[in-house]
Parts: structure tokens; C-alpha cells; sequence
């Protein structure tokens, strides 16, 4: 399982860099035809007069990048976790 957890990291804060662009988040400047989604950076706009919707890659790019990073913590975190459960039981059997 850990030979694949990388791939695992990338793939699922990749899913969660784009799934935030259904999180809206809407500047104080914006017009009110105007909403921003996307999560901590607003990469995606949809002016509701005209229908019309941008997306802005770098901001995406980062959100992607957010999205892996969180998921890096998590998946540091239940490792070492395991590493010291598994240390712990053996502490314990002797």
C-alpha cells in the first residue's frame, strides 16, 4: 500500500483542488452579477447577467497544490501514527 501512497496523495488533493470550485467565495470588491468559487483562491467566475464563466489556472493550479499539501499531512500524520501504534503493541506483547 505505501508504494502507491504518493500517486494516492497527488490524485486525491488534485480531486480537492477542483471540487472547490463549487465552494463559492466571493471577494468584498465583486460586482453583484458576479460569483467567485473556488477554495482558498477564487479560480473560477461566473457572471450571472450573461452566463459567461472564466477559469484562472494559476489559481487553480494553487488550489491544487493546497489540496495535495493537506493531503500530505494527513497521510504523514497516519503514518507515523501507525509507525508508533506498531511500536507500542510490540512494548506491550513482550
Amino acid at each position: 500500500m505505501r508504494k502507491w501512497l504518493p500517486a494516492l496523495v497527488i490524485v486525491i488533493g488534485l480531486f480537492i483542488g477542483f471540487v472547490s470550485g463549487l465552494v463559492e467565495n466571493s471577494p468584498d470588491s465583486a460586482g453583484p452579477s458576479d460569483k467567485y468559487y473556488g477554495f482558498p483562491l477564487a479560480w473560477r467566475m461566473v457572471d450571472t447577467t450573461t452566463g459567461e464563466k472564466y477559469t484562472y489556472a494559476p489559481e487553480l493550479l494553487i488550489d491544487c497544490i493546497f489540496g495535495i499539501v493537506i493531503v500530505s499531512i494527513i497521510a504523514a500524520t497516519a503514518l507515523l501514527t501507525e509507525k508508533w501504534m506498531a511500536k507500542k503493541n510490540t512494548q506491550i506483547v513482550k
